[in-house]
C-alpha cells in the first residue's frame, strides 16, 4: 500500500476538542471488543489518540490483538515483521500528519517474517492462553 492508501485510512483533525471525547468513549473494553469483532475481516488497523499509548494499552486487552505504539516508520515496519502486530497506534499530539502517513505506509507494506520470530509470536500466544485460557486465535 502506498501513500494514497494511507491517506484514505487516516482522517486527520487538528481539533483536540473533537478528539478527546471520542477517544475516551472508544477506550472502553466493551466498545473496543465490539469494534475489533466487527473488523475481524481486516488484517490490520491504525488507532490514533492523543499520544497513542492509552489506545494501544486498551487494544492489547482484547484477546488476540497485538498493538504497538509507533512514532516513526522503522518501529512500524519492525513491529509487523518481528511481532506480527496487526495494529499500530500513534498520537495526534506527537506525530505530524506527514509522519503519520509514512508510519502507516511502512506498517501496511510490511509482512510478518516468521522464521525465528515465530517463537516470539508463539510465546506471546502462550502467555495470553495462560492468562485467559486457550482460545481459537
Amino acid at each position: 500500500m502506498g501513500s494514497i492508501a494511507a491517506r484514505n485510512c487516516i482522517r486527520w483533525s487538528s481539533s483536540t476538542e473533537r478528539c478527546r471525547p471520542l477517544s475516551r468513549h472508544r477506550m472502553t473494553r466493551g466498545s473496543m471488543t465490539r469494534q475489533f469483532s466487527r473488523a475481524r475481516g481486516a488484517d490490520r488497523g491504525v488507532l490514533i489518540c492523543g499520544t497513542g499509548i492509552g489506545i494501544s494499552i486498551s487494544a492489547n486487552k482484547v484477546r488476540g490483538i497485538r498493538a504497538a505504539v509507533c512514532s516513526e516508520p522503522f518501529t512500524a515496519r519492525h513491529t509487523r515483521e518481528h511481532n506480527g502486530s496487526q495494529i499500530i497506534a500513534f498520537g495526534a499530539f506527537v506525530v505530524a500528519p506527514e509522519m503519520a502517513f509514512a508510519i502507516t505506509d511502512a506498517f501496511l507494506g510490511a509482512e510478518f517474517k516468521g522464521g525465528i520470530y515465530t517463537e516470539r509470536f508463539n510465546l506471546i500466544k502462550r502467555i495470553e492462553d495462560e492468562e485467559y485460557g486457550p482460545g481459537d486465535e
